[in-house]
């Protein structure tokens, strides 16, 4: 990708000032990013608002000699720049992955706005909000912490279980300031619908261990979920459904498969193929989509392609990186010269991040068999402008795996990118820049079916 990106941290080998902040305005084709130094005397980092990304490790951040240096080694970026007599401003030249753009730092402070996230429920709320925690019985010392929101009155009514995508999520989903999940619950609640959502283990309030945890693991936590719900006297115990997003609608088929407590499964931009296949599409349409030529997408995903195979030749985690780390090291051996200090400095946090227990589990785990076997009413939804889950890829497979269900829906919506918001081109970089949280035709199809479904409008 043409933008920054987070990067592993590193130790940190720089001549750097005490207390100092710098902050600039970097001007890329079609958005603009602020770049904030900080350096505390002994290690400096790089945050990136509106990316979401804070405390990228400098290698390097010095002011000597009338010059501001810094480098991200991480993610092959650097600047230099002249400094004013004052020393409170440096123009210069920031650079990475061949790319080389005008930029001024000036000292101090950025006078950065909150993002403005309008859809973000604020109390007080037209419904009850109720702090719960249950324990995972199928997993020793997970015990999920989550809201349960409820819509007004004693019920019992019904509910979805909401269930999050890849990475360490907490209850809201949490993503550049949206928090869809809360969005969802909120309009849910408002048709007359409860929810609940939950940190993932090992996340906020949630105890357990998140690192070691593959989708079947999330499963259980769902599953979990659903057996906490039918405790409870204002919850319909036959009316309990999944809503899974991304990774999370994987999930929600593996656990509501041959389930008889699971009434109705929501799946948000769900992969119906296995996972190898999701990330070698992925990576290209990424790529083109952040303005790199085909060729150089299609590179990037046959290179994708070949560490992937790579890290699934070897049982042995310690073996399969041996041969991944080969392959990205021949690799970057072909690359132009003014690319290969980035590939080289990621190359290591690559290969973690494709031999990481839930990674090597997700590449090979194929969602169709628990998408055939699921009997009950099914929505499942992609955004037109997908390009983490493709409609194009995933919308056929999931149509064969779901054709005996005659209770099946399957729709994808307009213009519409990976998060439902409304989108020009479905570019990750664009979803901390848009406002929306979740577009409006997405909250109606979906929390309208689930109302006709669970028999509060017909």
């Amino acid at each position: 990708m043409a933008a920054l990106c987070t990067a592993l941290m590193l130790v940190a080998g720089c001549l750097s000032v005490a207390g100092e902040v710098w902050h600039g305005l970097l001007s890329l084709p079609g958005s603009k990013l602020t770049l904030v130094v900080r350096s505390d005397g002994k290690a400096a980092t790089l945050d990136v608002p509106e990316q979401g990304a804070k405390g990228i490790p400098l290698t390097r951040f010095e002011v000597r000699k009338g010059v501001l240096r810094f480098e991200a080694r991480s993610i092959g970026a650097s600047f230099e720049g002249q400094l004013n007599e004052s020393g409170t401003r440096a123009a210069g030249k920031f650079r990475q992955g061949g790319l080389e753009l005008p930029l001024t730092m000036q000292k101090g402070e950025p006078n950065l706005q909150p993002p403005r996230r309008p859809q973000t429920p604020r109390p007080p709320f037209p419904y009850d909000a109720e702090e719960v925690a249950f324990d995972n019985p199928e997993a020793s010392g997970v015990r999920l912490a989550g809201t349960l929101v409820k819509p007004k009155g004693e019920g019992p009514f019904p509910c979805v279980v909401m269930v999050t995508g890849s990475g360490p999520q907490d209850r809201d989903q949490t993503i550049l300031d949206h928090k869809p999940f809360a969005v969802w619950a909120d309009a849910l609640a408002k048709a007359g619908v409860a929810s609940l959502r939950c940190d993932d283990r090992g996340v906020g309030k949630s105890t357990g261990l998140f690192s070691t945890a593959t989708s079947d693991d999330f499963a259980s936590d769902a599953r979990a979920a659903v057996a906490f719900l039918k405790t409870r006297k204002d919850i319909d115990a036959g009316r309990i459904g999944l809503m899974g997003h991304s990774e999370g609608g994987l999930i929600a088929p593996m656990a509501a498969a041959d389930h008889p407590d699971v009434a109705f499964v929501v799946l948000l931009a769900p992969p119906a193929v296995p996972g190898r296949d999701i990330v070698v599409v992925q990576s290209r349409l990424i790529a083109e989509a952040e303005g790199a030529k085909p060729e150089d997408a299609a590179k990037a995903a046959e290179l994708t392609d070949k560490l992937v195979g790579a890290i699934l030749s070897e049982e042995e985690r310690d073996k399969a990186a041996e041969r991944a780390l080969a392959v990205y090291r021949e690799a970057v051996a072909a690359m132009p010269e003014s690319e290969r200090a980035s590939a080289e400095a990621s190359m290591t946090r690559h290969v973690a991040q494709l031999n990481s227990p839930w990674m090597r589990r997700f590449l090979v785990l194929d969602p169709r068999p628990y998408l055939a076997r699921l009997k009950v009413p099914v929505l499942a939804v992609w955004g037109e402008y997908d390009l983490q889950v493709p409609p194009s890829q995933s919308l056929p497979e999931a149509r064969r795996a779901l054709a005996a269900n005659p209770r099946a829906e399957l729709k994808v919506l307009s213009m519409l990118n990976h998060l439902f918001q409304l989108s020009a081109s479905g570019r990750l970089s664009e979803y901390g820049r848009l406002e929306e949280t979740i577009h409006e035709i997405a909250l109606r199809e979906v929390v309208g079916w689930v109302a006709r479904t669970t028999g509060i409008r017909k």
